[in-house]
């Protein structure tokens, strides 16, 4: 999916996420916090306390793919904060 076509729509989570979770942990949080199908070819990103890396889960059409992405990542002010 991340070499193929682009995500159909693109979720970012404010709030940190305990990053111990894994694909069925994160799907879950999408599945409390939204009403968006985990399955729908969305993107969701996730970040840490810390910020420095993020998490992106998104269905690929075979099954969840989970990118962990550390190091580069810089701070930015999520969506719909102040």
């Amino acid at each position: 999916m991340f070499l193929g076509e682009a995500p159909r729509r693109i979720y970012l989570y404010a709030k940190p996420v305990d990053f111990r979770k894994g694909h069925a942990g994160l799907a879950a949080v999408v599945q409390q916090m939204t009403k968006v199908d985990v399955f729908s070819g969305a993107a969701f990103i996730f970040r840490p306390k810390n910020a420095h890396a993020v998490k992106i889960l998104i269905w690929d059409g075979s099954g969840l793919v989970l990118r962990h992405q550390y190091g580069e990542c810089r701070p930015h002010r999520a969506l719909g904060t102040e």
